[in-house]
């Protein structure tokens, strides 16, 4: 009987600890869950951080190599770091002529004592009245006093108002020069092919657009640059499409807005500009601001013989305050289960290196810019497209 007892104690102990790391994995899983997606966000802003860096480490040596091409180049580099550039103060030797004593004003010249002592007494001259009976011309004559010396005062030497710039040589300083961008640079170089190989959008232009100043993009700022094999941009007529996309919805409503150009449209938005040459588009939303921040832009251009070129961009744009808090308000259930169910959906939407939404890019991009000609997409096509790398149809 006690070796009943014994066993019956031991398996009612296995049981309970069973019960209690059940209750004790659900909670670590849904953590794990959570820590999970925070690593997916972690590792996608490092990736646009590094992309961010290396293109200003390539703009820095750019215009570095662009200020040291000619000379001049440090005292322009120089008069830039410094602000305003002065011509150097003049030395001014000490005075040489300084009065005595250390005084302001200049001593009383000191008569010698001997003509003091010798010299006769002062008397005041005598005055008579004049007579009522003594013509004017009997009077006496009085002399004019003769004026007193004062005290002999030595002029100042007048300083100069201005220091002469000739009399100290400074370095010359030539004309400020206009920074020109990398691409500009590329740009002025003779364009060696008119045929185009890829679009592709300029990462610094094209974003979030805020023309208003309140808070919240009010549109996007797209800037698509068609290049030819040697990556210069070509300037040609094409019919340009533009979608936005919200990867964290699904079907119709994952749409956030759509742009149709005609090719004589979009010449009229292609500018050259120091900062970047192609198609710039500031668009507003065509309705409703977006719900989310991260944002998938889409881009394709169509070119007069049929053929077409796609490119996509993940963007992020500034909401309003009003989206902010609708964002921010927790839906109903368990906020725990909510989060843990929604953050991997979104991840597995955007795929590990593509960043595109659930699915095929360009059957994403088919529902919502019309085709010129009815294609399949390719079957590979997902395993060859990269982030903001165009496709040829």
């Amino acid at each position: 009987m006690d070796g009943w007892r014994k066993t019956l104690w031991v398996l009612c102990l296995l049981l309970s600890c069973g019960c209690r790391a059940g209750r004790i994995t659900e909670p670590l899983e849904r953590e794990n869950r959570h820590l999970e997606d925070r690593i997916y966000c972690l590792e996608d802003q490092l990736r646009e951080t590094c992309a961010q860096l290396d293109s200003a480490h390539r703009e820095n040596a750019a215009l570095r190599r662009d200020l040291g091409d000619g000379p001049g180049s440090d005292d322009f580099s120089r008069q830039r770091g410094g602000g305003t550039s002065r011509a150097p103060r003049a030395e001014l030797g000490a005075p040489t002529d300084r009065l005595p004593g250390g005084g302001d004003t200049a001593p009383r010249p000191s008569l010698p004592a001997d003509d003091l002592e010798d010299a006769p007494p002062y008397k005041p001259p005598t005055i008579l009245p004049p007579s009522p009976d003594r013509p004017e011309g009997i009077l006496p004559e009085t002399s004019s006093p003769e004026p007193v010396p004062g005290p002999i005062e030595t002029q100042a030497e007048p300083e100069p108002a201005e220091l002469p710039l000739e009399s100290s040589p400074g370095p010359t300083l030539e004309e400020p020069r206009m920074l020109i961008s990398p691409t500009a640079t590329r740009a002025a170089a003779p364009l060696q092919s008119a045929n185009i190989v890829e679009i592709a959008l300029n990462s610094r232009l094209t974003g979030g657009h805020d023309r208003d100043g309140r808070p919240g993009d009010d549109g996007v700022m797209v800037v698509i640059e068609p290049r030819n094999k040697a990556r210069q941009v070509v300037e040609l007529p094409a019919a340009v499409s533009i979608v936005v996309l919200d990867p964290a919805q699904e079907g119709p409503r994952a749409r956030i807005a759509r742009w149709d150009f005609t090719a004589e449209e979009a010449a009229r938005h292609f500018k050259k500009t120091p900062l970047g040459e192609g198609f710039h588009f500031a668009l507003p939303w065509s309705s409703a601001p977006p719900k989310n921040s991260d944002l998938m832009l889409f881009a394709r251009i169509t070119l007069s013989d049929g053929q077409e070129y796609i490119t996509d961009k993940s963007i992020r744009v500034k909401l309003s305050a009003a989206a902010e808090a609708g964002q921010s308000m927790p839906a109903a259930g368990d906020p725990d289960d909510t989060v843990a169910e929604t953050a991997p959906r979104a991840t597995e939407a955007a795929g590990p290196a593509t960043g595109h939404p659930a699915g095929e890019p360009e059957r994403i991009v088919s529902e919502y810019v019309p085709r010129h000609a009815e294609r399949a997409p390719a079957a590979n096509s997902r395993t060859t497209t990269q982030p903001g790398r165009s496709r040829r149809r």
